[in-house]
């Protein structure tokens, strides 16, 4: 058999170069068919831990976006097997039975988690990626004979400039990454023309092959440099300037920064009280109630939200009071979240609470704290209604 490096193929060997390339390309593939089903789950997902029950939301999830994902399941599926299947054999020196068994548990065992989710599939999800991983670094039998070509070193302007460094280059084919820029595939495809910049940019060059490669280690060291700069440095830099910009503005104009916290503050209460319709605060418990109706068509983050906020304007009104009962107290959105609790207006039904459920004795517990923090957010996702109102008749 002879290196055979397609996307759809199921003899041959392929290196760990193309082996990586093809795992990009079919990424992208299941990214852009999976879109409408990630899409659903962005929006329908009311706690963040309910989107590892992947088989759940299968089941619940619209017809077309269920169906969408599980035509990326399947071409993920055959492809990946193929792909498998001639790394494996690769690393072998040889085919057979052998090896498709192991291509096809690696293809397919991941999709366990789907059926049903349980540590053991997730702990069989983890073992079929580091596995993926591990073919990838291990050198093949059969490839590793192949003469190495430095036009195909992977390419550090064409990963980070993508398009840009495309038009540059003639490279024209990296255009794709502004369409693909909105969607979950632009990494995999930036993976992609790092892997492809140097053969599609001499392929559209009459370059000397020398030069080229010198021109591009040049490139490289500016997009690694621009790329460090917009990462690493620029984000410090915002945060120092508008720190020193902060501190600046309050020692020159003390009373401007007063003024402007206390706006804030009444902002954010401005804010609390249209999503509220009462509220009673204490010291042991901040009770805020609201329409049971309203609640239910909140999403998770907004809920979170209503509670983080909730929390906010409690512990602003502790701070500001001037009762006998908060003298010496001290009041932060954190400390408050566990005393927030949001009620329905309609029976007193508890909607949402913070709530840290733990001894002490197992701190150290690290499962026990696991569970906790997951358990922390309560929401009621499905509380009493009022009835509706009759309809009047004319």
């Amino acid at each position: 058999m002879d290196i055979n490096n397609k996307l759809v193929a199921f003899k041959g060997y392929i290196g760990r170069r193309d082996y990586i390339l093809n795992l990009m390309y079919i990424s992208m593939i299941s990214a852009i068919l999976s879109a409408p089903f990630s899409i659903w789950i962005a929006t329908a997902v009311q706690n963040p831990f309910e989107a590892f029950n992947v088989g759940a939301l299968v089941r619940t999830a619209p017809i077309f976006a269920s169906f969408f994902w599980g035509v990326a399941c399947i071409i993920s599926a055959v492809l990946g097997f193929g792909l498998y299947s001639r790394r494996i054999a690769d690393i072998r020196g040889e085919q057979g039975r052998l090896v498709y068994i192991w291509a096809a548990i690696l293809a397919l065992a991941p999709y366990l988690w789907v059926i049903k989710t349980n540590p053991i599939t997730v702990l069989i999800f983890l073992i079929c990626l580091v596995a993926g991983f591990i073919i990838l670094v291990i050198p093949g039998k059969i490839s590793g004979q192949i003469p190495h070509d430095e036009l195909k070193r992977f390419n550090w302007g064409a990963f980070w400039g993508t398009w840009i460094w495309g038009l540059f280059n003639k490279a024209y084919i990296t255009m794709w990454s502004i369409p693909l820029f909105f969607t979950p595939a632009f990494f995999s495809w930036a993976i992609v023309c790092g892997i492809k910049g140097n053969e599609w940019a001499l392929k559209n060059q009459n370059a000397d092959v020398e030069k080229f490669q010198t021109g591009q280690k040049h490139q490289a060291i500016f997009w690694n440099i621009l790329a460090g700069f917009f990462i690493f440095i620029l984000p410090i830099l915002l945060v120092f300037l508008i720190s020193a910009f902060a501190v600046t503005s309050a020692i020159k104009n003390p009373d401007g920064l007063q003024n402007f916290l206390e706006k804030t503050e009444d902002f954010v209460e401005l804010v609390v009280d249209d999503t509220f319709e009462s509220y009673e605060l204490d010291v042991d418990e901040n009770r805020f109630y609201m329409d049971p109706k309203n609640w239910v068509k909140l999403s998770y983050n907004d809920r979170y939200n209503a509670l983080k906020g909730a929390a906010a304007v409690a512990s602003l009104k502790k701070s500001r009071s001037g009762e006998e009962k908060y003298k010496g107290y001290k009041s932060s959105t954190s400390s408050e979240m566990a005393k927030t609790k949001i009620y329905s207006t309609y029976n007193g039904e508890l909607l949402g609470e913070f709530k840290m459920d733990m001894d002490t004795e197992n701190i150290k517990d690290f499962k026990a704290l696991l569970k906790s923090a997951m358990k922390s957010l309560y929401f009621n996702t499905n509380p009493e209604l009022p009835p509706d109102l009759p309809e009047v008749d004319n």
